[in-house]
């Protein structure tokens, strides 16, 4: 191999002077740098992937954390709607109590025991078995 000097008043170029030395090597070794460059981006994607699926499996917003989270989104949905069903029957028997007075003296008779003049109260008692 021969080299010639020429004298410029440029800067040397780095990447020229890289590939000269690196057309320099041997071929054996070029090959060598080669793999060790190819096994080390292997690592290091192997390192990422495994962080990635130990964050999918195991770390904070898991898999397993986002199904546990829709359980408990389907639960509280239900319990919302069983309350939603007791609100509504509750503001039915309110507005019923404002308007209706037949709805007031039945309310009456059933939790104070309201009877009226001329009435009689009986009491049905089951024998205790």
């Amino acid at each position: 191999m021969r080299f010639t000097v020429a004298a410029t008043n440029s800067a040397p170029d780095p990447d020229r002077a890289v590939a000269v030395f690196q057309a320099a090597l041997p071929l054996s070794l070029r090959i060598e740098r080669l793999l060790m460059t190819r096994r080390r981006l292997l690592f290091l994607l192997l390192i990422m992937l495994a962080y990635l699926q130990y964050r999918l499996w195991f770390g904070p917003g898991s898999w397993e954390q986002v199904v546990s989270l829709n359980r408990e989104i389907a639960h509280q949905q239900q319990e919302n709607q069983k309350l939603q069903t007791r609100n509504d029957r509750l503001a039915g028997e309110v507005e019923s109590l404002k308007t209706d007075l037949d709805s007031i003296e039945e309310k009456a008779r059933n939790d104070m025991g309201l009877v009226k003049k001329g009435e009689t109260f009986y009491r049905v008692v089951e024998p205790e078995k």
